[in-house]
């Protein structure tokens, strides 16, 4: 098909990338092209730029998350707190309208998912409710809840922030600039060697010699040589391994968090166990006193 494509910027930077090293790699090695071997050089580090700025975007996208996270981690602690003065161990709440006012209907394991989601809505007005509870356990913990909804706040506003400048950045900007650079490159490229093989037809050049200086397709086509599936393998791979890791970092923060909330609920059993066990033997010890006094004379 005579023509070359026009690569769009919604396209990866890897895949620019592929088509630039395939057109300098065919232009340096035909003398007739030598012409334009130094512009598609100096292409090489403008792409270096824009995928380092990339990948900047997407480590401050990363870092954003991980403080989400961890922010999402001090409100649950403290939920926690509030859940045990609150219920004092049991299902169901001696004062309801307590329950109420912090839970609404929910369970407190209910109520800390999910990550910075509802939770983070729903504890707006806890410091304020903290800070006038008439138990000393909830109003202590007024300050520090004031402190984790801030940062709690701030966390989740950083993170789409964070999400924001990287689409901002993958929809225009100096990634937009790379793509068209790229484009204006192979357009004056392809017309000059059209022209030329139209100018020397003494040379008995092909139908599709300008054409052959470029990549023939934009996306992970199949293409027709060796070299091309092998190129249209490793990329899938690659694509496929970042997919994998993606997965197992979210099934990963999953199992830790289910492993911590598992972890907190095993130590609350245990204490509720230990106060029970203390309580029988104080209740063994006061029978046993009782008995001692009426044998007695």
């Amino acid at each position: 098909m005579p023509g070359i494509l026009t690569l769009k910027s919604t396209l990866s930077l890897d895949v620019l990338r592929a088509h630039w090293r395939f057109a300098l790699a065919r232009i340096k090695s035909d003398p007739n092209a030598a012409a334009y071997v130094a512009d598609f050089t100096a292409f090489g580090p403008t792409w270096v730029t824009v995928d380092q700025s990339e990948m900047a975007y997407e480590d401050a996208v990363a870092a954003a998350d991980a403080a989400v996270v961890s922010a999402d981690e001090a409100i649950d602690a403290l939920v926690d707190k509030v859940a045990a003065a609150v219920f004092g161990g049991r299902k169901v709440a001696p004062n309801p309208a307590l329950a109420q006012l912090y839970f609404g209907s929910q369970t407190p394991s209910q109520f800390r998912r999910p990550i910075l989601g509802t939770e983070l809505q729903n504890v707006q007005a806890w410091p304020a409710h903290l800070a006038a509870a008439t138990q000393a356990g909830l109003q202590a913990l007024a300050a520090p809840m004031t402190a984790a909804v801030s940062a709690g706040n701030a966390a989740a506003k950083a993170f789409r922030a964070a999400l924001a400048a990287r689409d901002s950045f993958r929809l225009g900007g100096d990634r937009q600039k790379a793509f068209d650079t790229f484009n204006s490159l192979c357009a004056r490229a392809y017309g000059g060697l059209k022209a030329f093989a139209h100018e020397h037809p003494d040379l008995s050049l092909p139908s599709t010699y300008a054409e052959s200086f470029f990549k023939g397709g934009a996306g992970p086509t199949h293409g027709k040589t060796v070299a091309d599936t092998a190129a249209a393998a490793t990329a899938a791979q690659a694509k496929a391994a970042k997919a994998q890791a993606k997965h197992d970092a979210a099934l990963k923060a999953a199992a830790a968090k289910e492993a911590a909330l598992q972890d907190r609920e095993a130590k609350k059993s245990a204490a509720k166990a230990a106060a029970q066990a203390a309580k029988t033997a104080a209740a063994a010890a006061r029978a046993a006193k009782a008995a001692a006094a009426k044998k007695k004379p």
